[in-house]
C-alpha cells in the first residue's frame, strides 16, 4: 500500500493542514481512494497536486465552487470551452485592477505620502481607476 498516503502526508507535502485536506475533501475538491481497515482515509499521490492548485487558486480568490468545475470540465464540450473563456476573462479583469493598485501604490511609495493629501481622496481615485498616474 506505499503507493498510497495517509491525510497528514498529504496535508504535509501539500504545505497544508490535515484540516484543510478534510475541508477540501468535504467539499468535493478531493476525494481519498480507499480507506484501511482501521478507518484512516488513504489517497492517490495526484491528490498531492490538486491540494496544492487547490490552496493557490483560493490565495486568489476562486470560490471553492469555481475550483469544483474546473476539475469536472470536459474540454471535448464547446460549452465548457465557452466557459473557460469567461473565466479567462474574469481573471483578465482581476489582472487589470491588480496591475492599477500596484501601479497606485507605486506612485505614492515614490514620493507622495498619502498624508499629503487632504483626505486621502487621491489615493482612493487612483486605486479604483477615476484618477490617471
Amino acid at each position: 500500500m506505499s503507493e498510497y498516503l495517509k491525510i497528514g502526508e498529504v496535508a504535509k507535502k501539500a504545505n497544508i493542514s490535515v484540516n484543510c485536506v478534510r475541508m477540501y475533501e468535504e467539499y468535493g475538491l478531493i476525494s481519498h481512494s480507499t480507506k484501511m481497515d482501521s478507518g484512516f482515509r488513504l489517497y492517490k499521490e495526484d491528490v498531492v497536486n490538486k491540494a496544492k492548485f487547490i490552496k493557490k487558486a483560493i490565495g486568489l480568490g476562486f470560490q471553492k465552487s469555481e475550483i469544483k468545475e474546473l476539475f469536472e470540465l470536459d474540454l471535448s464540450d464547446t460549452k465548457n470551452l465557452d466557459s473557460l473563456t469567461l473565466k479567462e476573462n474574469k481573471i483578465n479583469e482581476k489582472l487589470k485592477l491588480l496591475i492599477q493598485m500596484r501601479e497606485a501604490l507605486h506612485y505614492f511609495l515614490d514620493g507622495k505620502s498619502l498624508n499629503e493629501s487632504k483626505d486621502n481622496k487621491d489615493y482612493i481615485d487612483i486605486l479604483v481607476g477615476e484618477k490617471v498616474l
